[in-house]
Order: C-alpha cells, then structure tokens, then sequence
C-alpha cells in the first residue's frame, strides 16, 4: 500500500451563500499566507477561528492535527510558500497556495466567502512535468499503441500495446496500488506499469493499462465517499478491462492474465473469484496483511528514519487511532473529514469481511508472487504469507529480488520515501520472469 499516492484527501464541500464579485484578490492571498503559517505554527486553534460556520462544523482541531500529523510523515515539515495565484469561482475567490515542503510541494487550496471566511480547504499535489524516458528495452517500433476507452457509467482511458506482426498473442491486464494512480502508476519520473507494458509489448505480449477510476473521476466519487469499497475503487473496472480486452482483436481471449501491485495484489485472490477464467495471475509486491497492520509497520519504520518528522507523541496517536479501527470504532468519523487516510467506514468493513487467504487456497490458475526484498511497504512478512497460502497450488511460483523496493527499482542502501523521487527503471530481469512465466504457461 503506498500512502504517498492521495485519494479524495481532506475535501471539503463549499457553503451555498451567494455574493457579489470581489474587488481585489490581495486580501485573499494575505489571508492564505496567515492560514499557512498558523499551520506551521500548529496553530489549530487559530486556522478553526479562520472557518465559516459549515466549515467549524464539517472540521474542527482534532481533525486539523491529524491532517498535520498525516502530511508531516508524507513530506516532512512546512518550509515556505512558493507562489500564490487567486482565481474565481462562481462566487468564492479561491487561492492556490504552492506551499514548499522538505520532502516535495503541495497545493494549500482555500475558498474564501464574502466575508473572507474560510469556506473550504483542500489539498492536492503539485503536478510536475515528467523527466520519465522509456527505459532501454523498450522497443517502440516492435510494438504499436491504442488509445481505448472503457465502460460506460464511467468510461475509462486506457492504452492497449499489442506487438506488430503477431496474432493471438497473451495479454496482460494491470490493476495499480492504492491512491487515484494513473495508467502508468506515475510517482515522481517513474512509470513502473509503462515500463513493465513496454518491455512485455517488446518481447511479444500484449498489455492493457487504464486509469484509476479514482484518477479520472475524483471529483465526482467524492460525493459518494461514503459508501466507497474496494469495489467501486477497483474491483468493478478490473472486470469490465477483462470484458473489453478479450473482444480486441489481436488477443488470445483465452489466454488473459491479471497483474496486481501493491493494494492490486492483495486483491488478486478476489478478482480471481470474479474471473475464474482468466489465464492466470501475477503479484508484484502484493499486500497480505491487514491494512491497518500495514500502516503501523510503514509509520513505525519512517519514525525510526534519520531525520525522521514523526515524533513518539504522533505515532501513538496514529496507533491508538488505528486501533480504533481495528476494533471497527468509527463513532469519531462524523464527515468525510475525519475518515482516516481518507478511507470511509463502509472501505474499513469491505476490508474486515475480505478473506483473502481463503480465496488464494480456492485459486486453481496459475500464479506468480514476486517481492522486492528491501520493500518497506510491503515485506517479506507478507511474501511468506502468500507462500503458505498457495502452499497447495502446484502452478504457483515465488521469486524474490534482493536489491528491489516497492516499485522493484534498484538500490544498496535501506529504502526510504525519499527514494522513490529518483528516477529509474524496472529491471529486464523482472520482465524477463514474467515473459518466460507467461511462455511457459502457453
């Protein structure tokens, strides 16, 4: 599960009071600035003075420091603002406040009433022009790209690569992590599904990546947070991609594999129950414990970091909280504001329900687990779970890699967030296992 990735964080719906167009945008952005240094200051009583009436309600101090808490393990303390740009919207001035932080920049979005009143706050990354170049295996002219589009109540963009001068050939389709990913899994300049899709594409298989449906569509689930499960945030598009490919022409309908990542991989034993036919199923750093064991694990290793910005005092209150929903305690949870790591009541009971291991043991497809061995975010704990879980399945194989992380990139040194921002490739190594994994599977 990787918590640097951001999903519906801390949206907050805009009051319904109507006014007049402002004069001047610099009292707004003079405002802004106070709200973001009483954030740096830990001022949470003085940004709650700063709401509306809807706002103070919808969100109040406790929740304003585990906003601070969460942000302060994901990218360090506050240093300064960057840029400031005021714009209106229907009948708010909103400030885009490009805030500077020590591991990277967010958005510090605040909407503003006719009275200067805070009427809503939301924070978002700061998008980047990509320095991504395609890694050296990846042979464009062997292959050729379709852009796609699938499903109907929210039609998804997609890439279909399918290598030139062949037919029938297998397919693999690629269901991301947690957080609103896009089709190539982008986190800073890599791409690790795009290089996986373009290696694969060059040595004869077929791939089909799509967007996230909480990438494309963010805004709009954001008004049905409240029933959100594995569901509607995954499983349903993982079907209707199975549906759409095994029409393309091109592709062995009979010979459709399903790819998971991270939260992806914890998923594959369910969406092995929902497409029982497809070919088989590959795990690439797949969860298989308990989410909230997961998020204790991650806090508790960045907390021991040199330099770490996590302190005792906050690691207790993210486990006390965690333990709240261990136990299914969401009495706290009153708004969309207070859900934790965005994650509404009716996502944490999908989860509880989800018995994952005894899907595996039902598995009868073949299946590939593989795990970088210096991944913190998921570990080894979890690779010798899936091991026993499939301990049954003669058609499963386990690979780990000593030198990879979560995104099997390379490195020597203990992996850290901070290293996800250095740009690289997934190795031919990985890419060459799941070839002659697929091969040999034909």
């Amino acid at each position: 599960m990787n918590l640097y990735r951001w999903c519906f964080i801390f949206i907050i719906l805009l009051t319904s009071a109507a006014y007049s167009q402002f004069n001047s945008y610099y009292q707004q952005c003079d405002l802004s600035k106070t709200f973001i240094e009483k954030y740096k200051a830990q001022d949470f009583e003085g940004i709650y003075e700063m709401f509306d009436s809807t706002m103070k309600a919808q969100i109040q101090v406790p929740t304003l420091k585990q906003i601070q808490t969460q942000l302060l393990s994901q990218v360090g303390e506050l240093d300064t603002i960057v840029e400031q740009n005021c714009i209106t919207q229907g009948e708010y001035i909103t400030c885009i406040n490009t805030v500077h932080f020590a591991k990277g920049e967010l958005n510090f979005l605040l909407s503003y009433n006719k009275e200067n009143q805070v009427a809503g706050f939301y924070i978002q990354p700061v998008i980047h022009k990509s320095n991504y170049i395609l890694p050296e295996y990846a042979d464009t002219t062997k292959f050729e790209r379709k852009s796609l589009k699938f499903g109907k109540k929210f039609p998804i963009d997609a890439e279909l690569t399918l290598p030139i001068g062949k037919k029938d050939v297998p397919c693999i389709i690629f269901v991301q992590g947690s957080g609103p990913n896009d089709m190539d899994e982008t986190i800073y300049d890599n791409k690790p599904f795009k290089d996986l899709a373009y290696g694969l594409s060059s040595n004869g298989i077929a791939t089909f990546r799509y967007n996230k449906r909480t990438n494309q569509y963010g805004k709009e689930l954001s008004k049905s947070i409240d029933t959100m499960t594995l569901n509607s945030e995954v499983l349903e598009d993982v079907v209707l991609a199975y549906k759409f490919v095994k029409k393309q022409k091109g592709v062995d309908a009979s010979r459709i594999y399903i790819l998971g990542h991270s939260l992806g991989g914890y998923v594959i034993p369910k969406i092995a129950e929902l497409l029982p036919k497809a070919a088989g199923f590959i795990m690439l750093a797949g969860s298989a414990r308990p989410l909230e064991d997961l998020l204790i694990d991650q806090t508790q290793y960045i907390s021991e970091l040199p330099n770490s910005q996590i302190s005792q005092e906050q690691l207790k209150e993210i486990k006390e909280l965690i333990e709240k929903i261990r136990n299914e305690d969401f009495s706290f949870m009153k708004s969309p504001t207070d859900y934790p790591f965005a994650m509404p009541p009716t996502y944490w009971k999908y989860l509880h329900s989800y018995d994952h291991i005894k899907l595996a043991n039902q598995i009868n497809r073949p299946v590939l687990i593989l795990q970088g061995e210096r991944d913190y975010q998921v570990t080894m704990k979890d690779y010798q779970i899936w091991k026993s879980a499939f301990r049954n399945n003669k058609d499963a194989q386990f690979k780990s890699y000593p030198g990879l992380n979560h995104l099997f990139l390379e490195g020597t040194e203990k992996s850290t967030p901070d290293e996800y921002q250095k740009a690289g490739h997934i190795p031919f190594y990985v890419i060459e296992d799941i070839i002659n994994w697929i091969n040999n599977n034909n």
